[in-house]
C-alpha cells in the first residue's frame, strides 16, 4: 500500500499551493556545503533552468531535519529523551510532502517511551530574538523555548505537533492506494 495524498484541514500549518517545485534553493545560505550543492540551481537564462536533481521529475524529494535533540544526561547507555524539531524562518509553513514525511517518522516511533515528538518551530522573522515564536503552533517566548529544548517544561507540551493538531480537531486523513 502507498500513501499518494493527504488532505490536511487547516490553512495554517501545511503550506499548499507551491506548484511543482521539488528541491529549492535555501532561504537562508546557513547550510552545509553539501546541502548547498544539491539545491544548486543552474544558469536562470537557460531554458534548462533547473535544481542540480531535478526531484520534481525524478518523484523523490531530499529532506533535512533541522533539530534533533536529545537529553542524554547522566545516561551513558545510549538511551534517553529525544525529539526533532523543524524550523521555518520568516513565518513560512511546512511543504505538504514535508509534513508527510514527518508525520509517518512520527506515528513510526510513536511507541518508543523515550521519544517526546515532533514539533514545528516556526519563526516569524529569522531568530527568537526578532519576531514572534509558535512552537507547535502556540506562541512562546524565548525562554519558554529554551526550557523546551532542556526538556525543562511540562510533559504536555512534549505531545507531538501532530497530536496537537488532532487534539484542535485537525485531522489528517490518508488516501491509500492498494
Amino acid at each position: 500500500m502507498a500513501i499518494t495524498s493527504m488532505d490536511y484541514k487547516s490553512d495554517y500549518n501545511v503550506g499548499t499551493g507551491y506548484g511543482k517545485q521539488g528541491t529549492r534553493q535555501a532561504v537562508i545560505s546557513s547550510k552545509s556545503e553539501f546541502s548547498n550543492w544539491i539545491r544548486q540551481f543552474g544558469d536562470k537564462n537557460n531554458p534548462r533552468y533547473r535544481p542540480l536533481l531535478d526531484t520534481w521529475v525524478n518523484n523523490y524529494r531530499i529532506y533535512d531535519v533541522d533539530y534533533v535533540v536529545w537529553n542524554k544526561t547522566n545516561n551513558d547507555s545510549g538511551a534517553g529523551q529525544y525529539m526533532f524539531i523543524e524550523e521555518k524562518v520568516k513565518d513560512a509553513r511546512m511543504r505538504h510532502d514535508q509534513a508527510l514525511l514527518y508525520y509517518k517518522l512520527d506515528k513510526a516511533l510513536q511507541y518508543d517511551p523515550e521519544f517526546l515528538g515532533f514539533h514545528f518551530l516556526r519563526l516569524e522573522n529569522t531568530t527568537p530574538g526578532n519576531g514572534l515564536v509558535f512552537l507547535d503552533e502556540k506562541v512562546v517566548t524565548r525562554e519558554e523555548l529554551l526550557l523546551f529544548i532542556e526538556f525543562q517544561m511540562p510533559m504536555t507540551m512534549y505531545d507531538s505537533w501532530f497530536k496537537k493538531l488532532a487534539d484542535d480537531g485537525i485531522e489528517w486523513k490518508y488516501r491509500i492506494q492498494t
